[in-house]
């Protein structure tokens, strides 16, 4: 049973209860109020009783002179003289409830019957029935009273003189006709007494009925009412059940409930779909326990609410299982105090901010990007400062000697320097060439020549070019060539162009004594391989992005030292990209490093011959 049902219950069990109280006061004032007249109707014959014994002693009294019969006369007279003064102390505008009390106890009444008969006069005095045996009871008052008057009277003539005869004779019939007129009085008392009793008790029995009948139907209609009014409670309850399922489960947010333990104890449905469980798998499980955490700088002020039972807004969580990509909510959530004011939990809302998290981390990767880019920008924009002077400074200083024959007619002198100026200028070309070469690629421009090509023929082309300056770097250099390599299709002068960068980079970057290898072969899986290692000055894990990158470049002392622009690695990986192939760079710096190139064995033709 509900908590609202268990209520009404109460309630309509109250109610009854209450029904059943008034009509046991009902019956119980009735009660009262007849116990109140059987001791009116007691008292009625102990005053009788009193009143004729007193009359007896009396006339004993008048016969005899006994003074014992005056004193019996006197003690029997004691009670309906003690009905008077309790009437006369009723009969007040304001009761003297003492003095009737006394009254009633000097009359015999019983001390429990005495409240109820005095109440009991009170309400009634005025009633018609009952004012009938007032009157009654009054006459009787006085007729006692002469009775009394007779018999002091009687008393003192005795003391003075023996009475005659004829006085004794008047004295008797006096006392008889007193007596003659209580008794009639007392036949009326009863009489207007018994009708009073009997309206009475009709008029309780009809109050009582109706008081009944009124009472249970009042009762039945209050519990009518409110068991209906709780099943308009209960219906308008489970509407706004339903309305809030109906929301609940087309919200965009998602919503949820926790115990005293934060424990899930309640959720929609929405929250079930973005955990891709089952409900049941869901309940009763933390949020730690199915993979939920708070990250970032919400994980104290999270906690901290928590621990002060606080309410808390918009705390990033993440969720992840397995190797699944994680995902990124946002939630909020108000503390739940029972009636008691104790913590019960909390329930809260929850939203899916994937999209904005990853937006934000995309904008701060592209800013950090941005931020490496203008840096590259600025070094290399300071570096082709420096690599486009020298040559062009050479060029101009050489040709300006020429042309003013500074030296006369020193012919060979002037060889030399046009010598000079070839070789700047062709160092000019190529940095040229490498940056038109990496724009044309970024611009997706650059397009291959395809011919089928001896990679071992292209090695050892590029060492031919290069065999000076190897030479003169002093460096050890070991070939490893298989010599059964089938030709692959390939752009020769841009594979050409792969190698001449690399083994250019291990002859610049490796002091005089190192060593240097080129090997070319095939790998297990059948791809065209080639490798050039080298013991030169090598580079940390971390500064090989920074190399492969466009314009980047690890040091750019080192560039200005060896003439570097921070094309090469980068030029050299688009273009073995270019070919479909895959570049590789290991290095470790003071020990050395291990460039490979990777070309797909679909691009193998015959064996070379």
């Amino acid at each position: 049973m509900t908590r609202s049902h268990t209520t009404r219950f109460v309630l309509i069990a109250l109610i009854f209860i209450s029904i059943q109280i008034l009509v046991g006061a009902i019956g119980w004032t009735a009660l009262k109020a007849i116990n109140a007249t059987r001791s009116y109707a007691t008292g009625e014959s102990l005053y009788s009783k009193g009143q004729k014994s007193a009359v007896l002693s009396l006339f004993k009294y008048a016969q005899s002179g006994d003074k014992q019969d005056f004193d019996a006369f006197l003690g029997f007279i004691k009670v309906p003289l003690g009905d008077r003064i309790a009437r006369d102390s009723l009969d007040r505008a304001d009761p003297d409830f003492e003095a009737a009390a006394a009254g009633l106890r000097q009359s015999l009444t019983d001390e429990a019957d005495i409240p109820s008969v005095m109440h009991l006069f009170v309400l009634l005095r005025h009633w018609g029935p009952f004012a009938k045996a007032v009157e009654d009871w009054q006459q009787g008052d006085r007729l006692i009273a002469d009775l009394v008057s007779l018999g002091e009277r009687f008393q003192s003539l005795q003391k003075t003189s023996a009475p005659t005869e004829l006085e004794r004779h008047q004295f008797l019939t006096k006392i008889d006709s007193l007596n003659t007129k209580l008794n009639a009085l007392e036949y009326n008392f009863s009489e207007h007494l018994g009708d009073a009793a009997r309206t009475a008790m009709r008029l309780v029995s009809v109050s009582l009925a109706v008081c009944s009948v009124v009472l249970w139907i009042a009762g039945l209609w209050l519990a009518w009412r409110t068991y209906w009014r709780g099943i308009e409670r209960d219906l308008q309850l489970k509407e706004s059940e339903r309305r809030f399922r109906d929301f609940a489960e087309v919200a965009s947010d998602w919503f949820w409930q926790t115990d005293v333990n934060l424990r899930i104890s309640y959720f929609s449905q929405s929250f079930a779909h973005a955990l891709n469980e089952a409900a049941e798998y869901v309940l009763g499980k933390t949020m730690n326990e199915l993979g939920i955490e708070v990250f970032g700088g919400d994980v104290k002020r999270y906690h901290a609410d928590l621990a002060a039972t606080r309410p808390f807004r918009s705390v990033g969580v993440k969720f992840s299982v397995g190797s699944s990509l994680a995902r990124y909510w946002s939630i909020s959530g108000v503390p739940v105090f029972g009636d008691d004011g104790n913590f019960v939990g909390y329930r809260g809302t929850g939203r899916d901010v994937t999209a904005e998290f990853r937006g934000k981390q995309a904008l701060e990767e592209a800013k950090a990007q941005s931020e490496v880019a203008s840096r590259a920008k600025s070094e290399f924009l300071a570096t082709m400062s420096h690599e486009l002077r020298t040559p062009l400074n050479a060029i101009i200083g050489f040709s300006e000697v020429i042309k003013d024959r500074l030296f006369g007619g020193a012919l060979e002198k002037y060889t030399d320097y046009a010598r000079d100026i070839f070789t700047s200028a062709t160092h000019l070309l190529g940095i040229i060439n490498d940056i038109l070469d990496m724009s044309k690629i970024e611009a997706g421009q650059m397009q291959l020549y395809e011919e089928d090509v001896a990679i071992p023929g292209i090695i050892n082309a590029v060492l031919q070019l290069l065999h000076q300056k190897i030479e003169t770097a002093q460096v050890q250099l070991t070939i490893e060539n298989d010599q059964h390599l089938p030709l692959v299709r390939a752009d020769e002068r841009k594979l050409k162009q792969i190698v001449m960068n690399l083994l250019s980079n291990a002859v610049k970057f490796t002091p005089t004594g190192g060593r240097i290898a080129v090997l070319s072969s095939l790998d297990p899986a059948g791809d065209f391989r080639i490798e050039i290692r080298d013991t030169g000055i090598g580079m940390t894990p971390d500064e090989i992005p920074k190399a492969l990158a466009a314009f980047g470049q690890v040091d750019s002392s080192l560039a200005r030292k060896h003439q570097g622009t921070g094309l090469g690695l980068p030029l050299v990986k688009a273009l073995v990209e270019l070919h479909g192939g895959r570049f590789s760079l290991a290095s470790e710096r003071g020990v050395g490093t291990s460039a490979v190139i990777t070309l797909p064995k679909t691009r193998a033709r015959r064996l070379a011959a």
